[in-house]
């Protein structure tokens, strides 16, 4: 028999994983600014839910909204607050989430070598299996990493290695547009 208490927990959680996949979905999309606001959401409703994996997620989608709204110290500020809970609990995909989020926001304020540890960190062990996508956003990084330290060679061969060519989803698109703007740099 259940009680009210717990129809109320649930009722809690399902909000903040409901409320984290709209603020997920929201930035893909290009919405940063409402994914953010989706995102605060979600971390308040954490604070009422007993499962500490739904801190971590809300943080993630906040970290994430903030990237994407050019807030990078703020991105790093979030995803600081739950990343060792995601590391102590190994939830993999929120953590691997944390890592391409604080590498993306390092290599934006131009702190290469932590933009560096936290790509390794996120692809060390995993299997795209797992965690789909992974490669590309991993490649894309380090072919932007490169790009910036004026290594076009290596960046154009960290984009190529990223190219599916299913160009089906955000990622795809996006490293497809990082080679070609690339290539045009390039004169080809």
């Amino acid at each position: 028999e259940l009680s009210w208490q717990s129809d109320e927990k649930d009722a809690a959680d399902a909000v903040v994983n409901i409320k984290t996949q709209l603020a997920l979905l929201n930035s893909q999309m290009g919405w940063p600014q409402e994914a953010e606001k989706i995102a605060e959401e979600a971390v308040l409703g954490s604070r009422l839910v007993d499962r500490q994996s739904a801190k971590v997620q809300a943080y993630a989608v906040l970290s994430m909204a903030q990237y994407y709204c050019g807030k990078y110290k703020k991105s790093i500020q979030s995803a600081r607050q739950v990343y060792q809970m995601a590391e102590d609990m190994d939830i993999i995909w929120w953590g691997t989430l944390l890592d391409l989020i604080l590498a993306r926001d390092y290599l934006m304020l131009g702190h290469l070598d932590e933009c560096w540890e936290y790509t390794e960190h996120a692809v060390e062990g995993k299997s795209p299996e797992i965690i789909p996508k992974l490669d590309i956003l991993s490649y894309t990084i380090k072919g932007d990493l490169y790009r910036y330290l004026g290594d076009f060679k290596n960046s154009e061969a960290y984009y190529r290695m990223g190219n599916t060519h299913t160009l089906k989803d955000y990622e795809s698109l996006d490293q497809q547009l990082r080679l070609g703007e690339l290539l045009c740099h390039r004169g080809q």
